[in-house]
């Protein structure tokens, strides 16, 4: 599959899960969500540790720690080479991308 290809059967899959209730289990998710699908359709061995920002072997990868911030209102941010993730503290999540600046995912969250 392309990496565009990976890309959508990444986000129906979120899109069929139900949504997180915290921002730690829709960043577990994200990142567990797209291990799965690159493992199954990328044909590309994953790198551990991955190629930091700015490069890439064709596979995607997950936020890296050092790319994801905590903030004080229990919500996330997280930078991937393409995309802006913001996690909310109910677990909503929103993707957008670099170039474009247009979100490419929309959940709401399960928590309050």
């Amino acid at each position: 599959m392309t990496r565009r290809q990976r890309l959508v059967e990444y986000y129906k899959r979120l899109h069929g899960q139900p949504p997180a209730t915290t921002a730690e289990e829709a960043l577990e998710r994200l990142r567990d969500t797209l291990i799965e699908v690159e493992d199954a359709y990328s044909g590309i061995p994953r790198s551990d540790p991955p190629p930091s920002i700015g490069q890439s072997d064709g596979r995607m990868y997950p936020p890296l720690d050092d790319n994801v911030k905590r903030l004080p209102d229990g919500g996330i941010t997280a930078l991937t080479l393409r995309q802006k993730i913001r996690i909310g503290p109910d677990g909503s999540i929103t993707i957008t991308n670099w170039a474009t600046g247009q979100v490419e995912f929309w959940q709401a969250g399960g928590g309050n």
